[in-house]
């Protein structure tokens, strides 16, 4: 169900620019068949959740090969596998590191056999734009509104905070403040307020698609 965002664009070669807003699995399906038109791709823009991808939807494959970036999801996935008595290739990254497992039924132990760790990041195009859990809104203030608001003031960032003396990286946060007029203060939370909630959620609906259906 997810859809094409700027920041997957370093990464995820299928993409280009113009696919933002888009449907990946869509978008994937049109990409590699220019280049592989004979194979056949059904792509689904929808939650593996939904009811419909049940266990006799799962049982019309071969082998199933997991790409997804939650936990709960993953464990859905293995669930099915399982009961449908197929193949899932489960694979994952984490930060720069890369792990790929393979999980039969009665022949190796299953995704969920071995207790996972709680992840210590979250990946940025999750937490930026479809948190779930609260601890998503909790990394995002911490690790990206934070870094914002009293990150590097020689980067380009129109929420850093700003006085007439130069601050020093060791600065204490709370320094900070206290350099900003007292009548500075309601128009500085003003700028962030709208940035974050008006600025922010403008140019994401910009990237909205419009669809002719035919």
């Amino acid at each position: 169900m997810d859809t094409i965002e700027v920041n997957n664009l370093n990464r995820q070669f299928l993409f280009r620019k113009s696919h933002v807003g888009q449907s990946k699995a869509k978008v994937a399906r049109d990409a590699v068949l220019k280049f592989r038109p004979h194979i056949s791709i059904t792509p689904y823009h929808a939650n593996v959740k939904d009811p419909d991808f049940n266990v006799g939807f799962f049982k019309q494959f071969n082998v199933v090969l997991n790409g997804l970036d939650n936990l709960d999801a993953r464990r859905h996935v293995n669930r099915l596998c399982l009961a449908a008595e197929v193949p899932l290739v489960e694979s994952g990254t984490t930060g720069l590191l890369g792990q790929v497992t393979v999980h039969v039924k009665g022949r190796t132990e299953c995704y969920e056999c071995q207790p996972k760790p709680a992840p210590k990041t979250y990946p940025v195009c999750t937490i930026t734009s479809t948190p779930s859990k609260f601890v998503h809104c909790i990394v995002w203030a911490k690790d990206l509104l934070f870094t914002k608001l009293f990150g590097d003031r020689n980067q380009e960032n129109d929420l850093n905070v700003r006085s007439t003396d130069a601050t020093s990286s060791s600065e204490h946060v709370e320094d900070v403040f206290k350099r900003i007029k007292d009548e500075d203060i309601e128009q500085y939370g003003r700028r962030i307020y709208d940035h974050v909630f008006g600025y922010n959620i403008e140019e994401a609906l910009s990237c909205t698609p419009s669809f002719t259906v035919r």
